[in-house]
C-alpha cells in the first residue's frame, strides 16, 4: 500500500495538487511505515473494482477494519437519490 501511494504522489496531477518535492514524498512515505499499524494484505478477498492496483487499498483497508476510505475523483463517484 505504501508502494501504490508513493507511486500515485508522484504523478503529475498529484505533483500539481499537494506540490510535494521527491525528498518530501519520500519522507512522507517514511513517516507513515513508521507511524502506521502493518497489515499483510490477504491474497483471497477478490475485490470489484477498475484499477487493479487500487485492490491492494482496498484489502488493507478491509483487514485493517479502517472507519474511512478517502476517495479522490468523486466526480466519477455515483450516488443514489
Amino acid at each position: 500500500m505504501l508502494f501504490e501511494l508513493a507511486r500515485v504522489l508522484r504523478y503529475p496531477r498529484m505533483v500539481a495538487l499537494h506540490g510535494l518535492s521527491e525528498n518530501r514524498i519520500y519522507d512522507y512515505i517514511g513517516f507513515l511505515r513508521d507511524a502506521a499499524e502493518l497489515v499483510h494484505a490477504d491474497p483471497l478477498p477478490v475485490t470489484p473494482i477498475r484499477d487493479r492496483n487500487d485492490t491492494v487499498v482496498m484489502q488493507t483497508a478491509i483487514i485493517g477494519e479502517a472507519d474511512v476510505l478517502p476517495v479522490f475523483g468523486a466526480e466519477r463517484r455515483q450516488t443514489t437519490p
